[in-house]
């Protein structure tokens, strides 16, 4: 998947034709000076105020009825299908602008684009003075592998940081690119575009499970090779150089107050990689501050992109992540999945960390799940906002869990309404009391994992290290936070298998973690 970038003027339409044709009748069959001239201007010889009189005439057909290239909207589509992301970067003239005439060529620009049925993610507006400069910074902030476009000055500043085709034109035909691909229309849009994708590294199309289920071992090999190339060689933001220095200089101040506050113990730092480099660090999920426990044990020169729910964008602390390089992941928008799941990838292709839930989300009872509760099994005659109040900290899975008891006669209706309002507690006493096994309370601590973080750590090579922690942030009992053994996972492993061995991992630490604690209640 690669992003791609279209200029309007000389590319979607042909403005040499366009400028020739309706100049000769304007200013004269016989007026033509240099037809490898870009402006009218230049093109007739002619004078700033005869340009201008000349544009006010045509400026409206030219913007409004002028004929889009053939088969730049099927290009589109093909584009689109295959999984790439499609931009117009335009220097069109007046876009802008502030006020009445900005907007109405914004609207048009974007009627003629609606009327001619060609797709897109998105539109770039540049100067059209300024625009190859503005062009290579929008090349450079969006990340675009490809850029076609028609204007010298602004392909030979492309060039350098995006692959670029050459729409021919009068006025670039005798310009020297070297061996940038020209093309004349885009009858073979298609295939131009693919083949120089392809010679780039830049047209890798991801498989989806099932397609990957039918390759080899040595096809899966390869295809996660050429994966690993293709994010590598990706321009990365140029955003997360500031953002990691940010990391470093928040945390140096931040660690120390964080740990004077809530005192953390910390065991297993002998697991932390010395190469704090490719790291995937995962943990469970139990509170809001789950991170910060971990990115003290590993110090401020370890910088993480850290994974968080795009809900957090509201919160006050929203700047704070996004300053220090989180990514913002929309789960409920698979393009906003697949998105953060790119960026993930290429940052630890190029020696960056990330850091993610497996869980997916924190493992608290939510209110629709609450409410179902009341409804189905609570006798007591309590307002609902009350009766949230009172069990909102118990854990998803703990309940789930607790209902299971209930369904295969375990524990009673009466045991069910009365310990709905700490079902850890109780789930401990029933392992004290040996109805359940220990094993069963420990499986039941976390929601299922997701496959995301193995999943990563298959196609990168990255190492998974794992952490622990308890939710003990404002409370009288100890906060600890645990690392275990890294985890790497080779091509040929199965994600299921790999997943469940991280969970166990987590789950063996979750355990030392709470019989810690117990250890130091006893002392008390």
């Amino acid at each position: 998947m690669a992003n791609i970038a279209f200029d309007v003027d000389g590319v979607m339409t042909n403005l040499a034709k366009f400028q020739l044709d309706t100049g000769r009748k304007y200013f004269g069959e016989d007026s033509v000076k240099d037809p490898t001239k870009y402006d009218v201007k230049d093109i007739f010889d002619v004078s700033k105020e005869e340009r201008e009189k000349y544009w006010l005439k045509y400026i409206w057909p030219y913007c409004i009825t002028e004929e889009m290239r053939k088969n730049l909207s099927e290009l589109s589509k093909k584009l689109k299908e295959d999984g790439h992301k499609i931009y117009i970067i335009t220097g069109r003239v007046h876009t802008t602008e502030d006020g009445i005439r900005g907007k109405l060529f914004r609207k048009m620009l974007l009627s003629w684009l609606k009327k001619n049925d060609f797709e897109y993610d998105e539109i770039i507006y540049v100067n059209e003075n300024n625009s190859a400069e503005e062009k290579l910074n929008a090349c450079k902030e969006n990340n675009i592998d490809l850029m076609i476009e028609d204007k010298t000055e602004n392909i030979e500043v492309i060039k350098d940081v995006s692959s670029v085709i050459c729409v021919n034109a009068e006025y670039n035909e005798n310009a020297d690119f070297g061996d940038i691909v020209r093309i004349d229309n885009f009858d073979n849009g298609y295939e131009v575009i693919n083949s120089v994708l392809e010679k780039d590294n830049k047209s890798f199309k991801l498989l989806s499970n099932e397609e990957m289920d039918e390759l080899s071992q040595d096809e899966l090999k390869k295809y996660y090779e050429k994966m690993r190339e293709y994010y590598k060689n990706k321009p990365l933001d140029p955003n997360l150089k500031k953002q990691e220095k940010t990391y470093r200089v928040t945390s140096k101040v931040g660690i120390p107050l964080f740990k004077l506050v809530f005192k953390p113990h910390m065991f297993g730092k002998e697991n932390i990689p010395k190469e704090k480099t490719s790291n995937i660090y995962v943990s469970n999920h139990l509170g809001s501050l789950d991170q910060f426990p971990i990115i003290s044990m590993l110090g401020p020169d370890s910088p993480m992109h850290f994974l968080a729910a795009s809900t957090l964008l509201g919160l006050k602390r929203a700047l704070l992540y996004t300053k220090t390089g989180a990514i913002f992941v929309d789960r409920n928008d698979p393009q906003s999945r697949k998105e953060s799941k790119e960026k993930m990838m290429q940052i630890l292709l190029n020696g960056g960390n990330v850091f993610l839930f497996p869980e997916g989300t924190r493992n608290y009872l939510r209110e629709g799940q609450a409410k179902e509760i009341l409804e189905k099994y609570i006798n007591d005659d309590i307002p609902f906002e009350d009766f949230y109040k009172k069990v909102k900290t118990n854990k998803t899975s703990q309940v789930n869990y607790l209902e299971e008891l209930l369904k295969n006669n375990t524990i009673t209706i009466e045991e069910f309404n009365k310990n709905i309002y700490d079902v850890d507690n109780f789930l401990k006493d029933l392992v004290t009391n040996k109805r359940i096994n220990e094993s069963d309370y420990y499986e039941n601590v976390f929601l299922p994992f997701k496959y995301g973080a193995v999943a990563m750590a298959k196609e990168t090579g990255a190492t998974i290290v794992p952490f622990a922690v308890n939710n003990n942030y404002f409370t009288s009992d100890p906060l600890i936070v645990r690392a275990g053994k890294p985890m790497k996972v080779n091509v040929e492993d199965d994600l299921e298998e790999k997943t469940s061995e991280l969970r166990d991992e987590i789950k063996t630490m979750v355990w030392k973690n709470a019989e810690y604690e117990k250890t130091l209640k006893l002392r008390k």
